[in-house]
């Protein structure tokens, strides 16, 4: 089996052991050919990228989506949702993260630190994906197409202003409250079958989680980190 459980109150900062308990419909069968680590891997970032762009951002074929924060393990699964979905992907983003963007399929790659984003980029978008926050719906409105959207995972002060203000714009402002969802679940294990890899930065046994933890909120990490709980990766 493999998912995660869901955000709240009690669980917001996650947990590493051996065993738990979950809802069976927030939870899949793991296909025999995938393996742990990629199922680990796949499982929240997964989901909350399909349920951002296809579900909030009704993403489909021939459209064209936006995604910031590409070296991220959102943004990057991210593209590679996008393209399963039919859309053509413009990748922003940096370093390592833009170059692994390209192998998962974007037409388009947008160097961060090399332009002004939004503004230097090319094109008018059906969706913007920005797991990160990294900007807000006021300064991309210009570059979404009427009845587009605008999606983030981290709503802030600044996200209340522009969803109020989108009230009387033709664009939708949404934040993605992630579940746990079978459906979705068995989706990923599928794509993951049929070619899907999810960049993993590297595994780490729990015993140096601690380590790991530092080094993320460092910066640096490209794709997703794996705990290995079992020593068994």
């Amino acid at each position: 089996m493999f998912g995660f459980l869901p955000y709240g109150p009690f669980n917001k900062q996650g947990a590493f052991a051996e065993a738990l308990i979950a809802r069976a419909d927030r939870i899949a069968e793991k296909p025999a050919a995938v393996s742990h680590q990629q199922a680990a891997a796949v499982a929240t970032a997964g989901v909350t990228a399909i349920q951002s762009l296809r579900d909030l951002g009704a993403l489909g074929k021939g459209q064209h989506v936006a995604i910031t924060g590409v070296s991220g393990g959102v943004g990057l699964l991210a593209v590679a949702v996008a393209k399963r979905l039919g859309a053509t992907v413009t990748a922003i983003g940096s370093g390592r993260g833009l170059q692994l963007a390209k192998d998962m399929g974007a037409e388009q790659l947008v160097d961060r630190t090399s332009v002004a984003v939004p503004g230097s980029v090319n094109g008018k978008f059906d969706v913007v994906f920005d797991p990160a926050a990294a900007y807000r719906w006021a300064t991309w409105k210009p570059s979404i197409n009427p009845k587009g959207h605008y999606v983030t995972t981290l709503p802030s002060m600044g996200f209340a202003v522009d969803k109020l203000a989108s009230l009387f714009a033709s664009t939708g402002v949404h934040f993605v409250n992630v579940k746990g969802r079978s459906a979705d679940l068995q989706l990923l294990g599928r794509w993951l079958t049929e070619g899907l890899h999810v960049h993993v930065d590297h595994v780490v046994d729990i015993r140096d989680v601690a380590r790991s933890i530092a080094r993320l909120q460092k910066g640096g990490v490209v794709g997703r980190i794996v705990v290995d709980v079992l020593g068994k990766f």
